[in-house]
C-alpha cells in the first residue's frame, strides 16, 4: 500500500494514486479544459494544472476511473490550491459535493479494488 497517504495525514478518506487525464469546467461554464490528476479519494481528488483557480470555485469534474468505465462526473468546490514554481503550475484538491453518493460508492469502490491488488 505504499501509494496511499497515511501516517500523520489527517484526511477523512485514504487517498490512492491516480495519474490520469481529468476535464473540469466553472459550474456557471461551459467549456471543459483537461488536466492531470494526481491522487484520488472517496472525498475528492487532487489536479495539476496549468488554471489558477481560486478557493470555493464551484466546479464539475469529469473522469473514467478504468479505461472501459462511464465517465464520473461530480460537482464540488476548490478546497486549497498551491502554486508549483518549478513547473509553473498549480495544484488543486477537489473536494467533491456532499449529496454525490453514487459517484463517491463508485470511487470508494474502485479504491478498494486497488489496495486488494497491492496485498500479497
Amino acid at each position: 500500500m505504499d501509494h496511499f497517504h497515511a501516517g500523520g495525514d489527517k484526511r477523512k478518506f485514504p487517498r490512492t494514486a491516480f495519474k490520469r487525464t481529468v476535464r473540469y469546467k466553472l459550474k456557471v461554464g461551459d467549456i471543459y479544459s483537461d488536466h492531470i490528476a494526481q491522487d484520488l479519494s472517496q472525498g475528492g481528488i487532487k489536479v495539476q494544472s496549468s488554471q489558477f483557480v481560486p478557493v470555493n470555485a464551484r466546479l464539475i469534474v469529469q473522469f473514467q476511473l478504468v479505461d472501459h468505465d462511464r465517465i464520473i462526473e461530480v460537482e464540488g468546490r476548490v478546497a486549497w490550491v498551491k502554486y508549483i514554481p518549478s513547473l509553473d503550475a498549480y495544484q488543486m484538491g477537489f473536494e467533491f459535493a456532499a449529496d454525490a453518493a453514487f459517484q463517491r460508492y463508485r470511487i470508494n469502490s474502485h479504491i478498494r479494488f486497488l489496495m486488494q491488488q497491492e496485498t500479497p
